[in-house]
Order: C-alpha cells, then structure tokens, then sequence
C-alpha cells in the first residue's frame, strides 16, 4: 500500500506557508503577552532523535535494516482570558536516513483549539488537528510509509446541569468534517463485499451527539449511564456510510490520593447503508495507581468500533499496560506493554494483530535539556502469513524546552 498523496513541492511549500502564518500569528500573540503578562504561555522545543530499524519496511520476508535522524522543532502557546481558553500546538518532524532515501520524509502537526464557556452550562469548544495517521491499522502507528496528512476539523456544544440529589447530567452534539490527500487502498467500491485496489480520499462529514446521567456515590465515586450516536457520510464511497449506536453503563473513581478508575461495559450496533449491520459487545476500563518510592502505574482495557483513514471500519479490541519508575529526582525507568486485534466489520476485509513490548530510560540532563533512549519490539500477525513480521527499534534522542 502506498501514499503518495501530492508533489513533494507542493506539499512542502503548502505546510511551508502554513507554518509561517501560524508562527507570526504567534509571535503577534506573544509580542502582546509583554503587555499583558497575563494568560499566555509560550513553550518552544527542540528534539533530535537518532534511529535504528532492523525491518524499516515492516516486511516479513525481504528485512532491511537502516539508520536515520529525525529532527522535531515544536512551539505550544495557550492562552486564557475569563471565560476563553485558546491552545495551539505547532510542530514538524523531518526524517533523514542514512541507505533508502525513499523513507525521507516530512511530518507537520498543526492543532488549534477554542474552548468558550456560554454561561447556564453551556460550552462551545471549536478545533483543528491536521496530523498524520496511520494508513493501515495493526500496523506501526509511526512508520512513515504507513502514514498520510489528514485533518479533522470538529465543533462541539456542551451542556451540563446539576440536579437534585446528587444527580448531574451531561448532554453533547457535535459536528466533524475529516480530509485526506489521495492515497491508494483496497476498498468496497461497489457495496458488494468484494474489495478492489482504487485510489481513495477518506473524506467524510459526521454527525454525533451524546447524553450521559451521572449519579454520585460518596465523595469520591460516581455511577454513570452514557448512550452515544453518530452518522457518518463519505463523500467518495456511499458504500461505507453507516450510523452507530452505543449504551455504556460505569463507574468512575476520581480524588483518591493514590488511585483512579473509569470502568464502563456496553453494546453498540453499527448499520451500514449498503450491508448487514454488526452488533458488539463494548467496553473500556482506564485504570491509574500512583504507588510508593516513585513507582506508578497504568492499564487501559477497550473494545470498540474503530475506523482507517480509508473508512473501512473493525472492531478493535486492546489492552496496555505501562509500568514506571523514579530512580531520582531527575532518572525514571518505563515498561510499556500493548496489544490489538482489529476484526473486520465488513465482508472481504483482513483482521489484523499485533504485540508491542517498549522499554525507556529518561534523564534530566539540565534545567533545559532531557534525554530519552527507548527500545521497541513490534510482532504483527494477520489473517495471511506473508503480511506478518517482527521490528526492533532502538532510538536516543534529545529534546530542548524553553
């Protein structure tokens, strides 16, 4: 599968201008803070981060081995003002390496968000992400040929009430319009099942609204019944329009000193246009422990419906754990463990699984200046053989905060 999207020139002077507009706009902003001193913060960064891949085209037959430097500049500013909070996060990611040029690339985030608060309960959050995202799920989520641009452009209207005895109530509409540069996939053109090799844009608008009622247990607990809905409408491919429903039963823990937990269980059905619809069980457990002596914890359980950028849609299940530890005031030691199976939801498609295992070891080098070196062990198998493979990834980087 491959993502050629637009020119190299083209997509390089448009992320060029992008970036310098947005940076003026920011130092217009930051030229004012010195007035103000009030509300705005402003963080640039700079990382360097050298690479070892020892399967760079995540092949299960032909393995190629290969180094490279990634340089990452970024700049976050927020600012806040009574009842408006506004954040931008800017930032690049330039890919060299040292034996296959065809790996060379370039990597633009742009967020932009505005949270208003309307009064009565009432919030209007308006925002903007234009990131890469994988291509292929199951797959590395940071492997540059397996990535394309898109962006995701979303207003939310919020209302919130208190009501008597404990009781809160949570209601949510939202709007998302989602694009994406041209890119090649295997897809169901026709709505038939049978999947064919086009060039696509996963282009989509969506319409999605939520209501959630929440009963307090104590001071530290609460109970929750949450339902969910959205419409989603392609505008290549009819085929894969669909609608989603889900109900979420749970409990949250919130304010203990060492421990916190948002378990829920559900069922969601998701009805295509053109096809049969599915039903699946659902579920989601975030799960937090802070512990003694520097030691902290982390575990998130889910199963859900999940989507590529090419609108085909699976039933993700996965688990991480995270293990950390302080080994001083400025040296701390992480394990990461993951997992995913993605189940296709529609007929002809591949399910997909992979197991991840990542070890990192971080240090405060100055006031200014950390460093990371990480190792990363990725395993995916799918419903073909010749799709499977195993990745080592070694990388020391550094990275400068103002």
């Amino acid at each position: 599968m491959s993502a050629p999207g637009p020119p190299r020139g083209r997509r390089l002077r448009r992320a060029g201008l992008g970036l310098a507009l947005a940076f003026a706009t920011l130092a217009g902003v930051t030229a004012r803070a010195e007035d103000a001193r009030e509300g705005v913060s402003v963080r640039p960064s700079l990382g360097v981060t050298g690479v070892f891949d020892d399967n760079v085209f995540s092949s299960g037959e032909d393995e190629r081995s290969d180094w490279g430097v990634w340089v990452e500049p970024r700049l976050q500013v927020g600012w806040q003002r009574s009842r408006l909070r506004t954040e931008f996060d800017l930032a690049g990611e330039l890919r060299r390496y040292a034996r296959h040029a065809v790996l060379d690339d370039e990597f633009w985030t742009l967020l932009g968000s505005a949270d208003l608060e309307l009064g009565r309960g009432f919030h209007l959050r308006l925002s903007d992400a234009y990131v890469p995202r994988p291509l292929q799920l199951g797959r590395p989520t940071d492997d540059g040929l397996n990535r394309v641009q898109t962006n995701r452009a979303q207003a939310e209207l919020g209302w919130q009430r208190e009501l008597r005895r404990r009781n809160t109530l949570d209601l949510g509409v939202r709007a998302v319009h989602f694009t994406t540069p041209g890119f090649v996939s295997e897809v169901d053109l026709d709505g038939d099942g049978s999947l064919e090799s086009a060039r696509v844009e996963g282009d989509y608008q969506e319409l999605g609204a939520h209501l959630e009622w929440q009963r307090a247990l104590g001071r530290r607990a609460l109970f929750y019944l949450r339902g969910e809905g959205r419409e989603r409408r392609f505008d290549p491919l009819s085929s894969l329009d669909f609608r989603e429903l889900a109900g979420y039963g749970g409990v949250r823990l919130r304010g203990t000193r060492r421990l916190s937990l948002d378990a829920a269980v559900g069922w969601g059905r998701l009805d295509f246009d053109e096809g049969d619809a599915q039903d699946r069980l659902l579920l989601r457990t975030q799960l937090r422990w802070t512990g003694p002596r520097g030691w902290s914890a982390s575990l998130n359980l889910g199963r859900q419906f999940t989507a590529d950028v090419a609108g085909q849609e699976y039933v993700e299940t996965s688990a991480e754990l995270g293990v950390d530890r302080e080994l001083g005031p400025r040296t701390s030691l992480g394990l990461e463990l993951l997992g995913s199976h993605f189940r296709a939801s529609g007929p002809g498609l591949d399910s997909n699984r992979f197991v991840a295992l990542g070890l990192h070891l971080d240090r405060q080098l100055t006031r200014r200046l950390r460093a990371r070196l990480a190792w990363r062990h990725w395993r995916n198998g799918g419903d073909h053989e010749l799709d499977d493979f195993h990745q080592n990834r070694v990388t020391l980087g550094l990275v400068y905060a103002r």
